[in-house]
């Protein structure tokens, strides 16, 4: 199993768009081949960071997920509305 966190600090008034953005993610990719979770989490304190948490079968899944359409469609207008870079971690169960 993958381990996938994605960290998000969004900029303040792009938060609406990049829900819609990401609720369209979310959709299209928990239908994906190998995709056991993939959901957006909220910091309680901070309403502009944000987690995708996501658990994929193997690198191979996790990489056609990368590569899908909408992946490659969303992720670009996406980061047009973050404040830092993206801090992407990936682990794998030991």
């Amino acid at each position: 199993m993958i381990y996938v966190f994605a960290k998000f600090t969004l900029k303040e008034d792009a938060k609406e768009a990049f829900m819609a953005l990401a609720s369209e993610m979310v959709t299209l990719t928990v239908k994906e081949e190998g995709c056991i979770q993939y959901e957006l989490c909220q910091d309680i304190n901070n309403s502009c960071i944000m987690v995708m948490n996501e658990i994929w079968t193997s690198t191979e899944t996790l990489a056609a997920h990368s590569a899908s359409d909408h992946f490659t469609r969303i992720i670009p207008q996406m980061d047009a509305m973050f404040n830092t870079p993206t801090e992407v971690t990936i682990f794998r169960k030991v």
